[in-house]
């Protein structure tokens, strides 16, 4: 769990709740381990084998970093291949603020089934 950050009376309440927001994302319990075998499981290789390499990025920065803005994404193509196939949303955060990224779920378990592909090899 993260420590508590000092309260800061010259932040904005945007940035305050930007702050609480990546807190507790950061905060969240890491993703249970994917044990690669079954359908499901060469379903979401094949997936992640058909990504371009700017989509697979795209999701590496938000299965890593979190909800992402959409200036910040790695690729824009990326993300609009990503959005296509499910593997990431478009969300808001605290305040109704527009303009983020996520991935889904399936796009958790993708990108988690195309590391274990890498550590395979």
């Amino acid at each position: 769990m993260l420590g508590h950050r000092p309260a800061d009376a010259s932040l904005s309440p945007e940035f305050v709740d930007y702050i609480r927001v990546e807190d507790e994302v950061m905060g969240l319990e890491p993703l249970p381990t994917i044990h690669i075998e079954g359908d499901d499981a060469a379903r979401w290789r094949g997936i992640w084998r058909g990504l371009s390499a700017s989509a697979r990025e795209t999701l590496r920065c938000l299965c890593i970093k979190g909800p992402t803005w959409d200036g910040d994404v790695p690729s824009k193509s990326g993300r609009d291949e990503l959005l296509e196939k499910k593997l990431a949303a478009k969300i808001c955060l605290a305040n109704c603020e527009q303009g983020y990224q996520a991935a889904t779920y399936l796009g958790s378990h993708v990108w988690k089934s195309g590391q274990a592909l890498k550590t395979s090899s």
